[in-house]
């Protein structure tokens, strides 16, 4: 009679071990199940909140800055720089396809419900002056450019400071001259190219020489990233033409491109000239993803064909 209760007894306990293992294996999985559902649903609402947030950015920045800020302004939301302005599109408010709806066809979007319906959607567009600390990154063989549209300074310097992307990297500043402009600041004609408007330079670090010598020629000037600053008078003429435009462009690998303009009274020439910080970002059920570009105020465009080629070699 013992040894049956005995048995009985080591069977109960055996039924008890195998039913708590086959519990926590059970809820292991569920776990494991329930966390991979989980993992899926961000990674579709990242997915969401960056697609968003990517199609608003591409689309304004494909209309004059001009047309953006003229429809903001339009909704109800004065923009002030530096500090610019935000909209904001949830459940207490529609900025954001108030803009969209008011640039129409000119956009081809006027909805950014794009998230599965939740409670935690959200959409955002931040309008506002760049930090002269935020780069802009030019590739090689792109430029940067600053078109005055024969625009009157009488005291006013822009100042350039570069910083490198690539240990390779070298870049050219370049001056393109204009007169006889029409209402629209449009050049009737250009002053003839000449070698003296651009100026080359590599990046050195002790201001002596070249970085990577063997890629720039000795007359290369040296850009010490550290402290060098270019400086251009923006009142500047030359053979009866005014200064039109500034170029930079990268030449051998990436450049990040600072500027200012001064007056020599300490005031800011930026009117007009700044550039702007555009960031669209995205809560889509709580998953935040954001997109940041910087855009000129004044819409970049070249009048002429940059027909400059470096061939590492000297002239060709």
């Amino acid at each position: 009679m013992r040894k049956q209760c005995k048995y009985t007894a080591q069977a109960l306990t055996i039924a008890m071990v195998v039913l708590v293992v086959s519990s926590m294996i059970a809820l292991s999985i569920l776990a494991r199940v329930t966390r991979d559902k989980q993992s899926v649903v961000d990674e579709r609402a990242s997915a969401e909140a960056l697609e968003i947030s990517g199609l608003i950015t591409d689309k304004l920045s494909s209309y004059p800055l001009e047309t953006v800020m003229t429809a903001i302004n339009a909704i109800g939301k004065p923009i002030t720089f530096p500090e610019g302005v935000i909209l904001k599109e949830n459940s207490e408010s529609a900025d954001v396809s108030a803009l969209l709806t008011s640039l129409g066809d000119q956009v081809g979007l006027t909805s950014v419900n794009f998230c599965l319906p939740s409670e935690g959607n959200e959409y955002n567009i931040t309008l506002k002056e760049a930090d002269e600390t935020s780069p802009y990154e030019v590739a090689p063989g792109q430029i940067w450019s600053l078109p005055l549209d024969n625009t009157v300074f009488t005291d006013c310097t822009l100042n350039i400071k570069l910083s490198k992307g690539d240990s390779k990297a070298g870049f050219s500043v370049t001056k393109i001259y204009g007169k006889d402009y029409d209402e629209q600041g449009n050049a009737g004609e250009y002053k003839p190219y000449s070698e003296d408007d651009v100026e080359t330079y590599c990046f050195s670090d002790d201001g002596n020489s070249c970085n990577n010598s063997e890629n720039f020629l000795d007359t290369w000037h040296k850009y010490n990233p550290a402290g060098d600053t270019i400086s251009i008078n923006l009142a500047e003429t030359k053979d009866g033409y005014k200064l039109d435009t500034v170029t930079v462009k990268a030449v051998g690998g990436n450049v990040g491109v600072y500027y200012n303009m001064t007056a020599s009274n300490g005031n800011s020439c930026m009117d007009s000239f700044r550039m702007i910080e555009l960031r669209a970002s995205a809560y889509c059920d709580g998953v935040y993803r954001g997109k940041e570009i910087l855009i000129p105020e004044r819409k970049w465009h070249s009048s002429m064909f940059d027909y400059v080629l470096f061939n590492g070699e000297g002239d060709i």
